[in-house]
């Protein structure tokens, strides 16, 4: 089903990608495990949060913007989700180490990785962080949509 003009009701009985059923899938896909591995999920499920947000603006035909689901949101998801970004960052901005060495040589062995040179794992230490602060971008817009509302007001703890 369509979106409603913001001139007719909305529909009687909504599709179930306009109802609760859509918001429990959105909630499980922003769960905070393994960020890392996990990083396009959490952007689409972001991405998806953000248009509804703003396109439910007038009408709330999704429920998310009811406020027991902008507070589950941020509480539950949103707040653990940045967290978990912040937590993924700094191992990834600590300087190398052979602590950090052993545990990647350990890794590579352990899952028959290639070996990657200092050079490549700098490299690729530095895309991570890149792509993790993108991310985290993404969770402060979504909680900026959820604060424009009456119910929130103040950043994330």
């Amino acid at each position: 089903a369509a979106w409603p003009k913001p001139a007719e009701p909305a529909p009687s009985t909504p599709s179930k990608f306009l109802g609760p059923e859509m918001l429990e899938v959105l909630s499980t896909l922003l769960a905070a495990d393994d960020v890392v591995h996990r990083v396009d999920v959490l952007m689409n499920a972001l991405s998806l949060c953000r248009f509804l947000l703003i396109r439910d603006a007038q009408g709330n035909i999704t429920g998310i913007r009811a406020p027991q689901t902008t507070g589950r949101l941020r509480k539950e998801r949103l707040c653990p989700l940045l967290e978990a970004i912040d937590a993924a960052l700094h191992d990834a901005q600590q300087p190398h180490t052979d602590k950090k060495e052993l545990a990647r040589r350990e890794m590579a062995s352990r899952y028959s990785l290639p070996e990657m040179s200092k050079q490549e794992y700098e490299n690729s230490n530095a895309q991570l962080v890149t792509t993790l602060s993108v991310l985290r971008d993404a969770v402060e817009r979504v909680i900026e949509l959820i604060q424009g509302q009456p119910a929130f007001e103040g950043r994330p703890e």
